[in-house]
C-alpha cells in the first residue's frame, strides 16, 4: 500500500473517532440537562450555586482595577492582595464546618462587602483573605446537590453545569461594566447578590440538608 494512501486512511479514521467522541459528549450533556430540567429542587440548587463561580470571575476581573484606581497600591499591592485570597482558600478548606455552623453559608456576601470598603493595602489583604476563606462555603451547596442527584448521573449533571458556567462566563463582558460603573460599587453589588442568594437558599433548601452536607 502506498504511504500516501495509508496516511489518508489514518486521517479519516481519526476524524471518525473525533466525530463520535463529540457526538457522545453532546449526548451526555443532554442527559445532564434533562435531569436538571425535570427536577425542580436540583434546578433551584444549581441556580443558587451559579452565583459562586460568576462572583469569583467578577471579583477576579475587577481586582486589578480596584487595586490600581481605588486602593492605589500598584502592581506589588495587587500581588499581595491576590495572595491573600489563596491563603484564605487554604484556611477555609480546613475550617469550613466551623464557618457554616457559626456564621452560615451567607458569610461570603459579608466578606465581599467588607473588601469593598477596604481603604489601604492591609484592609485589602485582610478583606480578600476573608473572601477566599468564606468562598469555600460553596462546597456546602455542592455537597447538598450531590446528595439530591442520583449517583448514576452525577457526573453528567455536574458536567453540564460546568459547561454552562464556562460558556456563560465568555459572554459576560466585565471589562465594559468596569468602565461604566465604579469597581467599588460592583464589589458591593456582588456582596448583595450573594446575600440575596443565601436568603433564597434558606427558603428552598431544608436546613437539615445543609447540615448533612458539611457534617458528612
Amino acid at each position: 500500500m502506498p504511504k500516501s494512501n495509508y496516511i489518508t486512511k489514518q486521517k479519516k479514521s481519526m476524524e471518525v473517532k473525533d466525530t463520535k467522541f463529540f457526538e457522545q459528549f453532546i449526548a451526555e450533556l443532554k442527559v445532564g440537562y434533562r435531569y436538571i430540567l425535570h427536577n425542580r429542587q436540583i434546578w433551584i440548587l444549581y441556580v443558587i450555586m451559579l452565583s459562586y463561580p460568576l462572583s469569583l470571575r467578577t471579583i477576579n476581573s475587577l481586582l486589578p482595577i480596584f487595586s490600581k484606581d481605588v486602593l492605589k497600591v500598584g502592581a506589588a499591592g495587587f500581588g499581595y492582595i491576590d495572595a491573600g485570597f489563596a491563603l484564605g482558600a487554604i484556611a477555609g478548606g480546613f475550617i469550613l464546618p466551623v464557618i457554616v455552623k457559626k456564621w452560615g453559608i451567607g458569610i461570603l456576601g459579608y466578606s465581599i462587602l467588607f473588601f469593598s470598603l477596604s481603604f489601604n493595602l492591609f484592609t485589602g489583604i485582610l478583606g480578600y483573605f476573608l473572601v477566599g476563606c468564606t468562598f469555600q462555603t460553596r462546597i456546602a451547596y455542592l455537597t447538598t446537590i450531590q446528595y439530591e442527584v442520583d449517583i448514576e448521573v452525577q457526573g453528567r449533571v455536574h458536567s453540564f453545569y460546568n459547561t454552562f458556567v464556562s460558556l456563560f462566563a465568555l459572554l459576560v463582558m466585565l471589562g465594559i461594566l468596569s468602565e461604566l460603573i465604579s469597581s467599588r460599587l460592583l464589589f458591593v453589588s456582588q456582596g448583595i447578590i450573594i446575600l440575596i442568594v443565601t436568603m433564597a437558599a434558606m427558603y428552598f433548601i431544608p436546613k437539615k440538608s445543609v447540615n448533612q452536607s458539611y457534617s458528612a
